[in-house]
C-alpha cells in the first residue's frame, strides 16, 4: 500500500464519524478512499447509508492500523 498521511486521514475519519449530515458523512467518505491506491479502496454499493459509511470507516481503520503495524515490524 502506497504511503498515505495518517494524521489527515484520522481527522477525517474523525469528522466524518461526528457528522451528523449523511450528505457530508459520503463526500468525507470518498474523499478518504480516493487517499487509497485504486487497489486498496472499497467498492461501495449504490446507496449509502449512515450505517453503511460507519461500518466502511471501521474496515478503512483497521486496513491502516495493519499497515502501520507491518512498517514497525520491518522497520525494528
Amino acid at each position: 500500500m502506497q504511503k498515505i498521511k495518517h494524521r489527515e486521514l484520522a481527522e477525517l475519519i474523525r469528522i466524518c464519524r461526528y457528522s451528523s449530515d449523511v450528505d457530508d458523512k459520503v463526500r468525507i467518505l470518498y474523499k478518504i478512499n480516493a487517499m487509497f491506491p485504486k487497489s486498496a479502496r472499497l467498492n461501495f454499493p449504490s446507496l449509502l447509508t449512515k450505517d453503511y459509511v460507519n461500518k466502511a470507516l471501521d474496515i478503512i481503520e483497521e486496513r491502516v492500523d495493519v499497515e502501520a503495524r507491518n512498517s514497525a515490524i520491518t522497520t525494528q
